[in-house]
């Protein structure tokens, strides 16, 4: 139904809101009150707290500060453990026998390099009364002295160290993270790996942890002569850091900060540069020869007043001059909610399922009634459409499932194979969802006296199920009729399935024997299926499983294969997992043992009474045929003689 543009009239009995006799109203007496008892005690707050919240903000930047200063602290820990835990890694790789030349550890290093994202891996060695880069990811530096890291005093005692210099090569400043891999027998260092980074990529990555500090700069300073070395400030770039005036005297030609401690604050600074003042926060490293310097602006009174003057000007302003608006503009809209909520269910009463209560600022409890009214119709609409949409699914399922069970139905065989001395039968009852079960006679072209017996349960269910089952059936059959082996034969299937089935996250689990009527002997491997049995003299002989994996699950796959010599009246049974795992209302699984017992009490009929009786025991198992989980597959062949 379309929607009306008529807008909803008020009765006659409505009285309309007009500005005469405004000197008595409410609006005037509630503008009245917020004067004097919200305005003028507002203003006289303000200026109390003031002072309070200046200093509670000065302390929550201080702490903040020492917060962030802390978290740097903690990320320089993780990048360092994370670079040693890599240098031990790249040791123990080193240790292998396959790179034995100097171009396969380069070509590791490079790959390395490429990988972690570091500037240079390379191997030292000592030579002489200096070192020498024996592998290098970077060729310029192969074959080349260096001398820096093995004199080292943090090597003397450690097998890790953190090491900054200035390289005067690459003309920046480096950080090299080193392992020593070997030591002569007075204790003294022969070989290194190291990793090195430039001192800006650590800037950089103490910057990226900082996620919503953006007023904060970092600064690296050398422990040795107190200088910034790298920094995000620029002003701060080269100058020498002095703290609470430490009686060094300053180098006149130098750029100086001076760092003066904050009273009532840990590890907090202060200091002015280029008439700006900051704060400041040192984070010392245990690990490496230069500290953090993490700096943000001072927070003064002037940046302070600013704010607080403007947002307690704009919020009086607000209250003065839109108070008395805002109270005549309530007191006007009480009544247009509930008047808009009529208009809605006049509509819906029409039957246009489209009208919607929409909110007002001034609805209060109104508002409340029309939300649950909006509710009730989209609960309405939705149950409406969640009907059709069960209906349609309902239906697609139904022609899935039934495409499902032609395409099941067309890859079981027909009839069964007339072969001198065997009786065969099986059977497949399939669930609610269709399975991907099946099993298959083929006789060989090459050995006419051999029957290939298969049964098989492929991952899935559904017209996905029956289709990769459909798909391995055939492809298994070709191979078995082509075939000189039964090992072949599965290599072959197995190869040619994975293809499809490592797309699509498939395997199958099958059981396979080639039987020889003639000889009496059967060749078979479980590849997954251990479920096959020989039941001999009236109890179970033997279970027809060899070890192995299901087929589709890699791309190379070596079967076991396994013989037995079978006699007269053996009776031969094989199974998918749906007889073994079929539960009752009670959660208890129809098992083994059970199986067991329902086929050798059955043992002295024939081979079709054998399959009736085991699955009519499974289902009165179940009791509820309709939440059968899976396809109930059994294949029964008797030895007659």
């Amino acid at each position: 139904m379309a929607e009306s543009k008529s807008e909803f009239k008020p009765s006659g009995k409505f009285k309309e809101f007009s500005l005469k006799g405004f000197s008595g109203s409410l609006a005037l007496r509630v503008f009245l009150v917020t004067i004097v008892f919200l305005v003028l005690p507002l203003i006289f707050y303000s200026g109390v707290m003031y002072k309070y919240d200046f200093d509670l903000k000065r302390e929550q930047s201080n702490l903040a500060l020492s917060l962030v200063g802390e978290e740097e602290m903690f990320m320089i820990d993780q990048l360092t453990n994370f670079e040693f835990r890599a240098l031990e890694l790249l040791a123990l790789i080193l240790k292998s026998s396959e790179l034995n030349t100097p171009q396969k550890i380069n070509k590791i290093f490079t790959e390395v390099k490429e990988f972690h994202g570091v500037e240079e891996v390379f191997l030292l060695e000592k030579k002489g009364a200096g070192s020498i880069c024996s592998a290098s990811s970077d060729k310029l530096r192969f074959n080349k002295p260096f001398n820096k890291l093995f004199y080292n005093k943090k090597l003397k005692n450690n097998e890790f160290a953190v090491i900054t210099t200035q390289e005067e090569s690459l003309q920046k400043a480096m950080i090299y993270f080193t392992r020593v891999l070997k030591r002569d027998a007075n204790g003294m260092v022969e070989k290194t790996i190291n990793f090195s980074l430039p001192t800006s990529f650590v800037v950089d990555y103490l910057s990226s942890i900082q996620g919503y500090h953006k007023d904060y700069s970092i600064s690296l300073i050398r422990n040795d002569d107190q200088i910034v070395f790298d920094s995000q400030d620029k002003d701060l770039l080269g100058a020498k850091i002095y703290v609470d005036q430490d009686g060094s005297s300053p180098n006149q030609s130098q750029k100086s900060v001076y760092l003066d401690t904050v009273p009532k604050a840990e590890n907090i600074y202060e200091f002015h540069m280029d008439d700006q003042s900051f704060y400041a926060t040192r984070v010392p490293l245990a690990a490496m020869n230069f500290s953090v310097l993490v700096t943000t602006p001072k927070y003064s009174h002037a940046m302070f007043l600013r704010e607080y003057l403007y947002k307690s000007i704009i919020l009086l302003l607000f209250i003065i001059i839109f108070g008395c608006l805002a109270t005549l503009m309530v007191t006007f809209m009480m009544a247009s909610p509930l008047r808009r909520l009529c208009h809605v269910m006049q509509r819906v009463a029409e039957r246009d399922l489209s009208a919607r209560y929409e909110t007002s600022k001034y609805g209060f409890e109104i508002n409340n009634v029309g939300n649950f009214f909006n509710i009730m119709i989209e609960k309405l609409i939705d149950n409406v459409e969640k009907i059709k949409e069960y209906k349609l699914e309902e239906e697609r399922l139904k022609q899935e499932l039934a495409i499902a069970r032609q395409v099941q139905r067309a890859i079981l065989p027909r009839k069964f194979p007339d072969i001198p001395g065997m009786a065969f039968q099986a059977g497949l009852i399939p669930a609610k969802e269709v399975g991907g079960d099946f099993y298959d006679f083929i006789v060989r072209a090459d050995t006419p006296d051999e029957i290939a017996i298969v049964i098989a349960d492929t991952a899935g269910s559904g017209i996905f199920g029956c289709l990769h089952a459909l798909i391995f059936r055939s492809t298994l059959k070709s191979f078995v009729s082509i075939s000189e082996s039964l090992s072949t034969a599965i290599e072959k299937t197995n190869s040619l399935f994975y293809e499809d089935a490592n797309v699509w996250s498939v395997f199958v689990t099958c059981w396979i024997g080639y039987y020889n009527y003639k000889t009496k002997v059967l060749k078979y491997s479980s590849c997954g299926h251990p479920f096959g049995y020989i039941f001999r003299d009236g109890e179970l002989f033997k279970e027809l499983s060899t070890p192995g994996m299901a087929l589709g699950v890699e791309k190379t796959y070596q079967p076991t294969i396994d013989e037995i010599t079978i006699k007269k009246n053996d009776t031969l049974i094989f199974i998918t997992d749906g007889i073994i795992e079929a539960q009752n209302p009670e959660g208890e699984l129809f098992g083994k043992k059970r199986f067991y017992e329902s086929v050798i009490k059955n043992l002295d009929k024939p081979e079709y009474e054998i399959l009736e009786n085991v699955v009519c025991e499974v289902q009165e198992f179940e009791k509820d045929l309709e939440k059968q989980s899976d396809d109930l597959t059994m294949l029964v062949v008797k030895i007659t003689d």
